[in-house]
């Protein structure tokens, strides 16, 4: 705890006891250069460490700092960690986002930290103590799930699946896999199509068996298959229930057969009406109109419906998670916070034929303080006879070593009454580029406000990821459907972007001349619209600490172009 001094502590239990396995730690203090500093030590230190020939086992005595949307890249600490014996795990920190309760003068309660007691010059360290894996109540946070995942004793390997053969491994230290059940079951579409038990599992600590299941199923053409395996406990142990799911695991199906083609309903008529400023395209009960001086996707009506409040307009930011303000990402990535805005278009271009309206817009994206355009950007869209648009987007850097993107795909506003989401994706709770062993792909469904994550410190929240489609509805079924021209990531509130962010400096530590800014649950408003991110990636969310680590390269976006695509469909609730 605070006020121990580690580094005699550590010195002291070496010479005490040099056998004893080694705990590393190191104050909390800014971003660590060296990769073999005692706590909180990365990857390649703890690969270095392990290949170094190490005499004592290593411990982490703190690591995968959890403050507020964290615990990125967490399975890529384990798969180091049970590659080499020596490396005996460590302790997340940690357990509990300790905040307090609290009543504000109208009587919304809220979860306090710290700068929310006593006057504002008092020193505090703002919500750093908000760094649990569970909320102060104890309610499931997302990275529980990613824990409980990652954590798991029992493996499944895939051996030769397309004939059922599978290995079952026990990486328990003291029990039989003879106190669990086995089952499997494989879906497609969100429905099972078949399903079973795995029984003779009796393996001991360490070792592993063979196993069949049952594969006699004809895939169709066209459909994403995955084969999901369970372990539940057969009987009550201490706080755990009789049929408590311990581990669990999800493999594709290894055989896709192609889509055949289909014929279509029939096709509206498709009509172009070209204005001094808009394009205007009808396809049937479909009236698309673009802005050409905005370079936008102004309006979308479906049967006399609109669609839109605010059409896709490219975004390349996100609310500022805690570990980004550890990072300063607020300073680093500015150029990106409204980019988007700062977006000039150069060209347009519209194409017609019989079957499809292509609109094509070329833009430059500026730099702040006029200093001059950082970027291409061209969005490409294309509507058929169907009333269906297609999007595809470039992006290219011109300006040398930008920093890397936050998030790259578009952003729109749908009325209210689109509160229905469904998605075929990882779901059910959210997850990222670097967080997502937890959320198994499956078609799931919920209302738009269950999308919400209330960290105690409003942040980045709610995305979803490896999405095929997602769709946003009323209670009638009338919306649109979103299907990637490649895997989405994807998103829907009643928030807008702002909401969850933290004006100002967040981290609470009081400077001369400052005032700390908090910011809370309650400060987030429901509002009289639908925001939904259709986006090829953001970057990940990181883990390793919180006050200076970046999320890994492989998580990022930081190369010089990317392109990504997906089509709009009307859905009229038939």
């Amino acid at each position: 705890g605070n006020g121990i001094n580690f580094l005699e502590t550590y010195r002291y239990l070496k010479e005490a006891d040099p056998t004893r396995p080694v705990q590393y730690e190191q104050a909390h203090g800014g971003e660590n250069t060296d990769i073999m500093s005692p706590m909180y030590m990365r990857i390649e230190g703890l690969i270095d460490y392990a290949e170094g020939n190490p005499v004592k086992p290593l411990i982490l005595c703190e690591y995968a700092h959890a403050m507020g949307n964290s615990l990125g890249n967490f399975r890529d600490y384990w798969d180091v960690i049970e590659r080499y014996k020596a490396l005996q795990g460590g302790f997340i920190w940690d357990w509990v986002d300790q905040g307090l309760a609290k009543t504000d003068d109208s009587g919304r309660s809220y979860w306090a930290y710290g700068g929310d007691f006593g006057p504002d010059t008092v020193r505090s360290s703002g919500n750093f103590c908000i760094n649990g894996i569970v909320f102060p109540d104890r309610g499931v946070k997302p990275a529980l799930l990613e824990v409980k995942k990652v954590y798991q004793s029992i493996d499944f390997e895939a051996v030769d699946l397309e004939n059922g053969l599978l290995s079952i491994e026990n990486n328990y230290a003291f029990r039989s896999l003879s106190d669990f059940d086995f089952s499997y079951e494989i879906r497609a579409g969100g429905e099972t199509i078949l399903d079973g038990a795995i029984t003779g599992v009796d393996s001991k600590p360490g070792t592993f068996s063979p196993h069949r299941i049952n594969t006699a199923f004809k895939p169709l053409a066209g459909v994403e298959y995955f084969l999901n395996f369970y372990a539940h406990t057969k009987a009550d142990d201490g706080l755990v229930c009789a049929g408590t799911l311990l581990a669990s695991e999800q493999f594709a199906w290894p055989v896709h057969i192609p889509e055949e083609s289909a014929e279509t309903a029939a096709a509206g008529l498709l009509e172009v009406s070209r204005e001094e400023e808009r394009v205007i395209v009808s396809a049937g009960d479909v009236r698309i109109v673009f802005d050409t001086m905005a370079g936008l996707l102004a309006s979308m009506e479906v049967g006399g419906q609109d669609m839109l409040l605010q059409g896709p307009e490219p975004d390349f930011w996100r609310p500022p998670t805690d570990n980004d303000f550890g990072n300063n990402m607020h300073f680093w990535a500015a150029v990106w916070r409204e980019a988007g805005n700062r977006m000039v278009v150069r060209d347009v271009k519209v194409e017609e034929s019989p079957e499809q309206v292509n609109i094509k817009f070329w833009y430059e994206i500026m730099g702040l303080e006029s200093s001059g355009p950082i970027a291409t950007y061209r969005t490409e869209y294309a509507v058929n006879s169907h009333g269906e648009i297609i999007i595809r987007n470039h992006y290219n850097a011109i300006e040398s070593e930008l920093p890397r993107i936050p998030r790259f795909g578009m952003s729109m506003q749908m009325p209210r009454r689109f509160d229905r989401m469904a998605w075929l994706g990882r779901g059910p709770h959210e997850s990222y580029w670097d967080r997502k062993e937890s959320a198994f792909v499956d078609l799931y469904s919920a209302d738009v406000s269950e999308q919400y994550t209330p960290y105690i410190r409003p942040q980045e929240n709610g995305n979803k990821t490896d999405v095929r489609w997602m769709s946003m509805t009323d209670q009638d079924g009338v919306g649109l459907k979103f299907r990637g021209l490649q895997l989405l990531e994807a998103s829907a509130h009643h928030q807008v972007m702002e909401d969850f962010e933290s004006p100002g400096r967040t981290d609470g530590w009081h400077r001369e001349g400052e005032t700390t800014i908090s910011r809370h649950t309650i400060d987030v408003p429901e509002r009289d619209l639908t925001r939904v991110r259709i986006d090829y990636h953001q970057m990940g969310v990181g883990g390793d600490n919180s006050w200076g680590a970046h999320t890994h390269a492989k998580y990022s976006l930081g190369e010089d172009s990317y392109t990504y695509g997906f089509v709009i469909i009307p859905l009229r609730g038939e």
